[in-house]
């Protein structure tokens, strides 16, 4: 298993590296690298593009993080050599950070890391010649926004309402059903075993991956009506504060959302069907919900 600071094309880690890492990376290896993680938290714009460069540096992976001008709250650009059989080489370029995000340190550092996940695909290998590219993003943005949790996690960033909630809520559940995800049983659990696969180096196959998962008979309707609905029902203000707490351009809306997310779950019981409104706010509780109950299955 390599370490998660180390470079992927490292020839071997100690399973003693991969503590030490975890250990630095919560602060708790030594004073000095303890501080270095800490400052990494000041109160602006600055500690996510730390976070992220940070976690590039130990991977090996030189590009620039910057911020801007985005509508979303983040971006890795990259490009492809075309290979033979329909492979691709990846080459990344940078990361690109919203500028104006106005959540809190925590989701941005989040962001930060997902983006980096994605990141961690330069020099890599992929093949994704026989799908669309709204196929490939979708087990790409799923696995990404599973792994940020489990990064974010080590440093102590926990509880976090997941972003591709849409995503997440058609994948997750399928995802283990495969032999590489069994035995998970939250979105973090996920994370982690997304990661390891991806600091391994492997060739990325989302054709192969594609077929596995839509192999796999699943509708999320019934899912959460057989796994989550008293869940959500009996915590719904919890819920739409989690959604807030993502998007707080919503602030001052609770009474709406709850209000969109109680007659999300009453049509859902009596079998009626629901408006993308109501498909909105019960995939993000779903998402929210794989995290913090945890239960996948």
């Amino acid at each position: 298993m390599r370490a998660i600071f180390k470079g992927i094309n490292d020839e071997k880690i100690s399973e003693q590296d991969e503590e030490s890492y975890v250990e630095w990376l919560k602060g708790k290896n030594a004073e000095k690298k303890a501080r270095s993680v800490k400052e990494t938290y000041k109160k602006d714009t600055s500690d996510r593009v730390a976070v992220t460069e940070k976690f590039l540096e130990k991977q090996g992976i030189n590009i620039d993080v910057i911020t801007d001008n985005l509508k979303a709250y983040g971006t890795t650009n990259w490009k492809t050599k075309s290979l033979k059989d329909g492979f691709e080489k990846v080459k990344m370029s940078n990361i690109v950070l919203k500028d104006t995000d106005n959540r809190s340190d925590k989701y941005k550092i989040k962001t930060g890391l997902h983006e980096a996940f994605h990141a961690m695909r330069d020099g890599m290998t992929i093949k994704r010649a026989n799908i669309s590219r709204a196929e490939y993003q979708e087990i790409e943005e799923c696995l990404t926004e599973c792994s940020a949790h489990y990064l974010a996690g080590l440093l102590g960033i926990k509880n976090l309402q997941p972003n591709y909630a849409n995503k997440l809520s058609n994948l997750v559940p399928r995802l283990v059903q495969l032999e590489e995800f069994k035995g998970c049983e939250s979105i973090t659990e996920i994370g982690e075993r997304a990661f390891k696969i991806r600091a391994s180096g492997k060739i990325i196959d989302y054709d192969d991956l594609h077929s596995q998962l839509y192999a796999v008979q699943y509708d999320w309707q019934d899912y959460i009506k057989s796994n989550y609905l008293k869940e959500i029902e009996s915590n719904d203000m919890y819920y739409v504060g989690k959604f807030i707490e993502n998007a707080p351009d919503y602030e001052g809306q609770d009474g709406e959302l709850l209000e969109e997310l109680g007659l999300a779950t009453y049509h859902l019981r009596i079998g009626l069907p629901l408006n993308s409104v109501e498909k909105r706010m019960l995939c993000n509780a779903l998402a929210m919900a794989m995290n913090k109950k945890g239960g996948i299955k």
